[in-house]
């Protein structure tokens, strides 16, 4: 693994002759976010990164010129021109694979936050969406043991559930020093369609019964969640083991519905929070899906 010293005296670089090592690694590792990132210079876009100054991602834009804001390598510029300024943290990069597993330090606000998160906000009115980002804090410094790829997972559940999962996480880690991860949360119809046809029409095992509209992933009501493979903040899951009624319980005692109590096609990895307004939807999508 690469360790840097602090980006300010490093200039992007660790010595290599193009000077450029690090504005490179960082420009592929926002590609994995499958997000468009685009190298630029002098406003428009180029494809060389030596003569860019600056890259385009989502909304944001993100400079090389690290001379010029008073020790803060890295620069994000919004649709209002609004310049938030961020360093990593430690002002150390340890060569992270994943934009979720970068965490920022910033001077605009007190809490941390994840690269991949700003990918998150909407490109349209983005000063705004940020602001109510920042006053959410979104999850940071509320889950205490979650990982990385849970954060990115429960951006997309509702408010209630997202505090759920939360508390579920920290909970369980709490009472039996297991990690979880949140691996799915809400599902397109497209999506839901799809994993539908798993074991069907399409190869492998069935793992659903709902069609679109009739899972309470499609309304962000629902998560499905694995231990850890290695230690609490590990991003990869151990899908050899089965979610056990001890542990379940801990979400059943924050209003929780464990899919491992259903008396058929038990769904061990699934809970949802319970709504009679999703019930009704479900049922008409029920009876749309027949005809």
């Amino acid at each position: 693994m690469i360790k840097l010293k602090n980006l300010i005296t490093e200039q992007w670089s660790v010595g290599t002759d193009d000077r450029i090592y690090l504005w490179k690694l960082l420009y592929n590792t926002l590609k994995k976010s499958k997000i468009p990132v685009k190298y630029g210079a002098k406003g428009k876009q180029v494809t060389d990164p030596k003569i860019s100054t600056f890259m385009y991602w989502s909304g944001w834009v993100i400079w090389k010129d690290i001379n010029t804001n008073g020790g803060w390598p890295i620069s994000f510029t919004d649709s209002e021109n609004k310049m938030w300024l961020f360093k990593f943290k430690d002002g150390i990069y340890n060569g992270q694979q994943s934009p979720y597993s970068i965490i920022l330090k910033s001077k605009n606000f007190k809490t941390p936050v994840a690269l991949g998160t700003w990918a998150l906000v909407s490109t349209k009115n983005i000063t705004t969406s940020f602001n109510n980002f920042q006053k959410s804090e979104r999850a940071f410094g509320k889950c205490k043991h979650c990982n990385d790829r849970t954060y990115k997972n429960i951006l997309s559940l509702s408010s209630p559930m997202k505090e759920k999962a939360m508390q579920f996480i920290d909970t369980v880690y709490k009472n039996t020093k297991e990690g979880l991860t949140i691996t799915d949360t809400y599902r397109t119809a497209e999506q839901q369609r799809d994993l539908y046809a798993k074991g069907r029409t399409k190869p492998g095992k069935t793992v659903t019964n709902a069609k679109p509209g009739e899972s309470y992933h499609n309304y962000g009501l629902a998560f499905d969640v694995y231990f850890n493979a290695g230690s609490k903040i590990d991003n990869t899951v151990d899908l050899s083991r089965t979610m056990t009624a001890d542990i379940a319980k801990y979400a059943e005692k924050l209003g929780l519905s464990w899919g491992g109590s259903w008396e058929s096609f038990k769904d061990y990895p699934h809970f949802e929070l319970k709504s009679t307004a999703v019930d009704a939807k479900i049922e008409k999508a029920k009876k749309s899906n027949k005809k």
